[in-house]
């Protein structure tokens, strides 16, 4: 099972979903131009970390189409 996650506030509330579903082991794909942050973590620091954890950072255009 893979979520996809999108939303505001990349570095609190996006960050705690991705962090509690990689914590459980599920695939995650976050989408890097459907977050957006609040400036307290730098963007590129928060995906790298995400990505560090097992999680997979794509653009929406990256998404497979039906």
């Amino acid at each position: 099972l893979t979520f996809v996650v999108a939303g505001v506030a990349r570095a609190v509330c996006v960050t705690q979903a991705v962090d509690g579903l990689l914590a459980r082991r599920y695939g995650v794909t976050a989408l890097r131009d459907a977050t957006w942050g609040l400036g307290l973590e730098a963007e590129d620091a928060t995906l790298a970390r995400w990505r560090g954890a097992g999680g997979r950072v794509v653009s929406v255009a990256d998404l497979p189409r039906p």
